[in-house]
This record gives C-alpha cells, sequence and structure tokens, in this order.
C-alpha cells in the first residue's frame, strides 16, 4: 500500500496531496544494543517467560531451543553482563512454535508468540520481520522517556487494570487459509524484467485471503477497467465484470506438488482481479492501495459497512474496541500502515487470544502467523532519536473493517467518521492578530486566519466551513463568516483535497483563554462539527485580558551543544535540547539547518542538514543526539534550529573547527582496546568476541569477530561511532 507525500497545486485555495503509502516497517531485525536502559529483562528471566507461555499451550521447551536462543543472544551482540535487548525469541522445538519475550521489565511480557513453524522464518517473513523493527524502535523511545510512548503503555496498563474491559477470545477466523504471493498465487501476474513473474502484491494477498473465508463473490461485479503500472509501465487489460470465481477449486493451502492446474488457476485468477481492481503497480516487490469502495464496486462486498480508519484519531481503548467488535461479528480486518522510502507490508487480522493480543496472518503461507501485541504501536512514536515523521514506524496506521457480503439492507455506518480534517500544508495554516488592544473587555479584536481544511476521505465533500468556539453542552457555534466548499474524494493513487480559506475575525474575546476549531456543516449551517486534527496540528489557542490578545504559542527554545571537537570532511555529533514552556505537549519536527556563513540560509531541503521528531511535554526538556557534516576547508559552522512551523529557536549559533580529538588507545569495557587512524579502525580484545560497529545514530555498520589478543581493522568513512560502548572518531 503506498501514499505519496508530493503535493501538486491546482488554484490559490484548493490543493490536492498525493500520499503514497510505503512501508509500514522496515525489514530486518538489527538491534542497537549500547543503550542503557532503565529496566533490562535478562536472558534468564525471558527464558522463564518463554517457557510459561509455552507451557499455557500445553508444550515443553525444548533445551536445545534455549541454547539456540542464548547462542543467538550473544551473536546479536550481548554478553552475561545482560546488555539490554529490545527482545528475546524463543523457539519451542521443531515446528511447535516460538514466544517473543520484551527485553524490558516495564513493557508487557509477550510482544508474540506462535504454536507452530519456528523463529527462524521471522527474517524471511515481510510483515513479521517489519512488526519487530517497529517493536525495537518503540522500545528504544520508550526506554529514552518519551512521553507518547509512555502515554500508550499508560494507556494499556490503565485498560488492563480496568475490570470492566476483557478482550473477547476469537478463534483465527482464516483458520487454515495461509496464502502468498509467489508461485502458484501470481501464475497469472504480469512479466516484468527478463520474463520474471510480478509478485500478487500484499494488498492483493490480504484481500484474496478474506475473499476464500467467505468464497464471496461468485462473479467480478464490475469492469476492472486497463491501466498501466506506474514503475515498470506495464499495461494491464482490463477485465469483464461476470466472470466467474472457482472457490470448490481453491485450496487453503498449496504445497508444490499437491495441487493441479485448475486449483492454481482458480487461486492464480482470484489474485490477479484483486492486483488489478486497486491497480497494483506490479513488479518484483507489487505495491498498491486498498480503498473500500473497491471491495464493494469490483467484488460486491456491503458498502454501508466498509469504512477505513485510522488509529492516530482514536485512544488505545477506542481502537481496541473497534478491532474486538468486528472480530466478534466474524468479521476479518485488513491492517496496514506506513513507513516512508521502504516497502510495506499489509496483512489480515483475524482473532484474539482474550489477553490481550491479536491473531495475524502476514499473508507469507502462514510462516510467523501467531499472535501479537499489535495495539502497542501507534503512529505518534517516534524511533530513538527519529529523524522525521517519515521516520517514524507505524505512520498512519489504518484499518479496513465492515468487510463483508452485501446484505441488500441499508445499514449505518459502523463507526462515524469525521467529514473534514484540520490540517497544515506546508505552513499555510496561520492565525495573525492584526488588532490586538483594545480599552475595556465589551471590545473587539481583529484576526485574520487561514485554517487548513484537508477531505482525505472517500466522500466528496460540499458544504460550509467556519471558525469556532466549543460549547458547554460539547457543541460548536462558528464566530467568523461562513465560506461554501466542495472538495473531491480521495482519488485512487490517494491524492486529495486541500482548502484553505481566509477568515477576518472580528471579535470581543472573554477574558481568558479561548480556543478557536476548524468547524464544518453539511446541513447548510443547523449543525456544526469540528474537524479531526492531523498530528502536529492543534486548534488555535489565544490568551485575552481586558486590554490585550496574544496568541499562545509553542514557547519553545532550543540549545546545541557539540560533543567534540567538530572536524573536518565529516560526521560531527551534537546534543540538541528543546524547552517546552508552553501549558500543551509539543509533537513535531524539529529542523536544524546549517551554512558556512552567517547569512541565515533559505530554509529547505537544500539547507536542511538534521531532522528530529521530538515529544516535549509542557514545562519540561528532552535531548537528543544528531550528526552534522562539516565539509573540508570550511573552518566555521553556523546553526539554525526551527520549529514545526518554522520559527525560529536558534538563530545563526557559531562552531569552530578544532583540532582531532580522535580516540586512540581507549581501554573501554571488557578489556577492548580501540584506535583509529586514517580512516581505519583497529580493535584489540583481551579475551574472544563479536564486537559490533553502529553509527552515532544507532544504525549497525558491521560485526567483527575478535580472537583473543589479535588485532582487527575495518576501513571506515570519516564519522563517529559506537564501538563496545564507546563513541569512537574516525577521521
Amino acid at each position: 500500500m503506498q501514499k505519496n507525500y508530493d503535493m501538486k497545486q491546482t488554484n490559490f485555495y484548493t490543493t490536492m496531496l498525493k500520499i503514497k503509502r510505503t512501508a509500514l516497517l522496515v525489514v530486518g531485525l538489527t538491534l542497537f544494543q549500547v543503550l542503557a536502559w532503565a529496566g533490562p529483562r535478562s536472558f534468564q528471566q525471558a527464558q522463564a517467560i518463554a517457557e510459561r507461555q509455552a507451557a499455557l499451550q500445553g508444550i515443553i521447551m525444548d533445551q536445545q531451543q534455549v541454547s539456540k536462543a542464548r547462542k543467538q543472544y550473544l551473536l546479536n551482540g550481548s554478553s552475561s553482563s545482560e546488555t539490554a535487548t529490545s527482545y528475546y525469541v524463543f523457539d519451542n522445538g521443531s515446528d511447535k512454535g516460538f514466544t517473543i519475550v520484551s527485553g524490558d521489565d516495564e513493557l508487557p511480557e509477550i510482544v508474540g508468540y506462535s504454536a507452530h513453524g519456528n523463529s527462524e522464518n521471522l527474517m524471511k517473513t515481510e510483515g513479521c520481520a517489519a512488526f519487530l523493527k517497529a517493536y525495537q524502535k518503540f522500545v528504544a523511545a520508550f526506554t529514552q522517556g518519551d512521553a507518547k510512548a509512555r502515554k500508550i503503555l499508560a494507556e494499556q496498563r490503565a485498560l488492563k487494570a480496568d475490570g470492566r474491559y476483557q478482550q473477547p477470545k476469537i478463534t483465527p477466523l482464516l483458520g487454515d487459509i495461509a496464502w502468498n504471493q509467489l508461485t502458484p498465487y501470481n501464475n497469472m501476474c504480469p512479466e516484468y524484467e527478463d520474463s520474471e513473474l510480478s509478485t500478487t502484491g500484499c494488498v492483493a494477498t490480504a484481500m484474496a485471503q478474506v475473499m476464500m473465508y467467505y468464497k464471496y463473490p461468485k462473479e467480478l461485479k464490475a469492469d476492472i477497467p486497463a491501466y498501466t503500472t506506474a514503475t515498470n509501465k506495464l499495461k494491464v487489460n482490463a477485465i469483464s465484470k461476470g466472470e466467474k470465481y472457482d472457490w470448490d477449486n481453491m485450496l487453503p493451502t498449496y504445497t508444490e506438488g499437491e495441487y493441479n492446474t485448475t486449483q492454481a488457476d482458480a487461486v492464480a485468477k482470484l489474485m490477479f482481479h484483486c492486483g488489478a481492481a486497486v491497480q497494483m503497480d506490479y513488479g518484483d516487490s507489487s505495491g498498491a492501495l486498498l480503498r473500500p469502495e473497491d471491495m464493494s464496486t469490483y467484488f460486491g462486498y456491503d458498502a454501508d459497512l466498509l469504512q477505513e480508519v485510522y488509529r492516530s484519531v482514536y485512544t488505545l481503548a477506542e481502537w481496541k474496541k473497534i478491532l474486538d467488535r468486528e472480530l466478534e461479528a466474524k468479521r476479518p480486518i485488513i491492517y496496514g500502515g506506513v513507513r516512508s522510502y521502504e516497502r510495506g507490508h499489509q496483512f489480515v487480522c483475524d482473532g484474539s487470544d482474550g489477553e490481550g493480543l491479536y491473531h495475524i496472518n502476514w499473508g507469507w503461507s502462514g510462516d510467523c502467523d501467531g499472535y501479537f501485541d499489535i495495539t502497542l504501536l501507534d503512529p505518534d512514536v517516534p524511533g530513538t532519536g527519529a529523524g522525521t515523521p517519515a521516520d517514524g514506524y507505524n505512520r498512519d496506521c489504518s484499518v479496513i473493517i465492515g468487510i463483508a457480503p452485501d446484505n441488500e439492507s441499508k445499514d449505518e455506518p459502523l463507526i462515524k467518521e469525521h467529514s473534514l480534517y484540520a490540517d497544515a500544508y506546508e505552513n499555510h495554516r496561520k492565525c495573525t492578530i492584526t488588532n490586538g488592544e483594545r480599552k475595556n473587555a465589551s471590545e473587539q479584536f481583529s484576526l485574520t486566519v487561514t485554517p487548513v481544511f484537508s477531505n482525505p476521505t472517500h466522500n466528496k465533500f460540499e458544504g460550509l466551513v467556519a471558525l469556532g468556539i466549543r460549547n458547554a453542552d460539547g457543541s460548536y457555534t462558528p464566530i467568523t463568516q461562513r465560506k461554501k466548499v466542495a472538495m473531491e474524494a480521495r482519488k485512487p493513487d490517494g491524492e486529495y483535497a486541500i482548502n484553505y480559506p481566509n477568515f477576518n475575525l472580528n471579535y470581543a474575546f472573554p477574558v481568558g483563554t479561548t480556543v478557536l476549531y476548524e468547524i464544518y456543516s453539511t446541513d447548510n449551517g443547523n449543525n456544526w462539527d469540528v474537524c479531526a486534527y492531523v498530528e502536529n496540528v492543534v486548534p488555535f489557542e489565544l490568551e485575552a485580558t481586558s486590554t490585550s490578545l496574544t496568541l499562545n504559542g509553542n514557547k519553545l527554545s532550543a540549545d546545541l551543544k557539540s560533543n567534540e571537537a567538530i572536524q573536518f570532511d565529516m560526521d560531527n555529533s551534537f546534543d540538541i535540547t528543546i524547552r517546552n514552556d508552553s501549558q500543551r505537549e509539543y509533537l513535531g519536527l524539529i529542523n536544524v539547518y546549517t551554512s558556512e556563513t552567517s547569512t541565515k540560509p533559505t530554509f529547505n531541503e537544500g539547507s536542511r542538514r538534521a531532522e528530529e521528531y521530538m515529544c516535549v511535554p509542557a514545562g519540561e526538556s528532552k535531548t537528543r543526539t544528531i550528526t552534522l557534516y562539516q565539509p573540508a576547508n570550511e573552518n566555521e559552522m553556523y546553526v539554525w534550529v526551527t520549529d514545526r512551523d518554522g520559527e525560529i529557536l536558534l538563530d545563526g549559533v557559531k562552531f569552530k573547527v578544532g583540532e582531532s580529538t580522535g580516540i586512540s588507545q581507549i581501554t573501554a569495557q571488557n578489556n577492548v582496546r580501540i584506535s583509529s587512524a586514517a580512516g581505519v579502525l583497529t580493535i584489540v580484545s583481551a579475551e574472544s568476541k563479536l564486537i559490533p560497529v553502529y553509527s552515532i545514530g544507532g544504525q549497525f555498520i558491521t560485526k567483527l569477530s575478535l580472537s583473543a589478543g589479535i588485532p582487527v581493522q575495518v576501513n571506515l568513512r570519516p564519522g563517529i561511532y559506537i564501538v563496545a560502548g564507546r563513541k569512537v572518531a574516525v577521521k
């Protein structure tokens, strides 16, 4: 599933915002083990938890598997000193499943488990590997004290402690249905380079598995138009309605040598139709965007019930209620999310264990299917020192609910959806006080306000928009003029409409705080609803006295310190601290720009050198480590820091290039000696061991195998690295 953050302007007030959904999560399980965490869970503690979980499934854990888990734990860079890890993986035995245990004792013990298969496929199963990477990032944020991560955990604990909530226990609805994206499922998908068959795509596999559950429809309900794929320019022919589906010849699983041509063709046809219906971008890693109307228009699923809902709009309790209600109604859920610059994954949630975990069918022939703590991963939480919102691990997480054959009756929506959202779009959202003084409390102040309304829904909006205040009974009253707008529904490729009208407001604000909300009406102003607020956007807040009016901003300040003397032609490490003196939490981007002169650069992608996605609670400070590159032969570095709205927090602070402070002959932990010179890192250990090397930002670089007393060298580009728990500068 894809979105694209490219933007195109169609006129002065209305703009189409295209979002390409790329990866929900990153593939791979590299663990950054050098963080000092408050409550690491030891290997022995994790083992006891895993053995207890296996016993609940009637399994006695194979001790050979325990030894294997410890070996893998050591290979990942940990030791008997119990260096912290994000999670532990224990196999129960040969094809008896596995248990994933959290590496922090403040977090729920079980991350996920399965009663079949083994953990060696975790790395091979795209969705599961991605989920675990997401979990790793959540743990890193949590252990660094990230307010959002801790809020999520607090929500989960409160929900668990609330005797009124009990998760239902739902046996996996898909049963033994376990399909994937390759042979025979992709037999009818178009060929791309060198006559290779495209994969079906995770969207098509998720759709097809849910349809197999219902064995519906009997035939294609509408013509699927022809199209050309975006990446490989493959021509996909039109498909006429009325094409039949051979459910009786579709198998729940396909094992090589155990199915015939008719059975292969039956499932391949369904998979191809699903892909064509969502205009799959076919290739070696096919991607697409699934809309509720694709399921209703082409395959006859109930348009009244189908909805796409987003995690960011709901509390944890509300989100669990949505999932639980669907599963209790015996309706599988198609679940997905976003991580930019990387391929994502969409999967089916079809059951729950009654203990807080949900059953996931990853769409990889049953590999790693099991119960996982998917609700813990919230789109608002960045990763360790997360760079941009796009680098957050589970952004724009959403589900398709209400998936059921059309019952041919009129149904009320399962969830009331907001028709419009309050957005920001390229900093067009503004509030300017044009007259902020008055003689007494009865006189008016004057404002010019430009809100940004967006329509990412699947329905066209025609109605009124305004700015208003919230009444004591929870209703809203407009205090500006009302403007009529028409905004098209989101397009198949993810584009949606943006509208940013101007409002001139003259109003006698009462003494105290007044909050201005973006509101809309669909019944000519008889009733008003508040917009849903997208991430990082909050209502306007104004503070009035009897004589003056001020806009309550973020009230942020910044401090930047170099960790070492700045070096030429290399990445240099800095600590950036953001202080929030407002009464509201700050959640959003902190942008860092640099120049070799004191002239303020244009704040754009070309001059931006770092981005931090930070959550800073009201009245608190947060510090993150960043790296800034200093070009060769430039003696000075000037740095500017801005918030998400472009407000300058640090204005052209100067840093001067100094002599090298490259570390040599360091005695690190565990009797490891490190030196660096001319781009070569040399490590000598008093005992044989494996030592991982990370960038200063936590990215895994390499792993060195050391024999006692024998130097090992590795070539590295100039920069700062983490080796054996210490910072090392390589020049």
